[in-house]
């Protein structure tokens, strides 16, 4: 399973956040968009698709906001909305599936949920 994260934050950020929450993962791909924070997040999207060589249709994405989510879908990219809690109150309408958290499903239950 190949792994990115994809966020309009910079790279810098993103490292020390992962750093601060003591998550040591290996990701394939960090797509961020550095000196462009307004850059078009569906074009992030497809750069990690490239970067990963995966096709939208093998992908599944996470995101916590429906501008997110609406990124992902115009990537054409599977989407599971994950809310957090700022953004509990909008409707996540165009996401594929919403889930509460990630610790109430195991990961072949996200699979399931996604087509997989």
């Amino acid at each position: 399973m190949r792994t990115a994260i994809v966020t309009r934050n910079r790279d810098d950020r993103v490292r020390a956040y992962l750093d601060l929450v003591g998550l040591d993962h290996q990701w394939q791909a960090l797509i961020c968009a550095n000196e462009e924070p307004m850059r078009d997040k569906a074009q992030l999207y497809r750069h990690a698709l490239a970067v990963l060589d995966l096709q939208a249709t093998q992908a599944l994405a996470f995101e916590d906001s429906p501008s997110g989510v609406r990124a992902a879908k115009r990537a054409q990219v599977i989407c599971a909305a994950v809310p957090n809690e700022i953004t509990r109150g909008p409707a996540f309408d165009e996401a594929d599936f919403v889930l509460s958290s990630f610790a109430e499903h195991s990961l072949d239950e996200i699979l399931r949920l996604a087509g997989g």
